[in-house]
């Protein structure tokens, strides 16, 4: 099946760093699963709430306009979304490691923030987190 992105997504993803985004454009062009964007560029404001909300640790966000112009952060899910359904994150965190490399991006992710493939360990869990490194 040949998925295709969303208005929405597309918008979004013109906020994000021209690396990172490639990495997404490949990870979706392997065909295996529909992905969403649902978020790249985060307001202070809003990084602010979240982080009182306890939905964020911190206020230096790489969702947050950086130098470059753009957000160096984008959360991902797959679609349709069901946010229970950890097997998918997992074939998705796998697409975007897969893309990184083949970009030659350096990239984290939230459900692996320490790099060493025990994805027991992460706090905060975010599976759908991907950063610039």
């Amino acid at each position: 099946m040949k998925y295709v992105w969303s208005r929405k997504s597309l918008f979004l993803l013109n906020q994000l760093h021209p690396d990172l985004r490639r990495v997404v454009f490949r990870a979706f062009s392997y065909d295996v699963m529909d992905i969403t964007v649902l978020q790249t560029l985060r307001m202070l404001e809003e990084q602010k709430a979240n982080l009182a909300k306890g939905v964020s640790a911190t206020l230096k966000s790489k969702h947050l306009m950086q130098p470059s112009g753009y957000a160096h952060a984008v959360d991902l899910a797959p679609y349709p979304i069901d946010w229970n359904d950890t097997k998918r994150y997992g074939v998705m965190m796998g697409l975007m490691a897969a893309a990184a490399k083949e970009e030659g991006v350096n990239m984290r992710m939230g459900g692996n923030w320490d790099g060493d493939n025990d994805f027991r360990d992460n706090k905060p869990e975010d599976p759908g987190h991907f950063e610039l490194a």
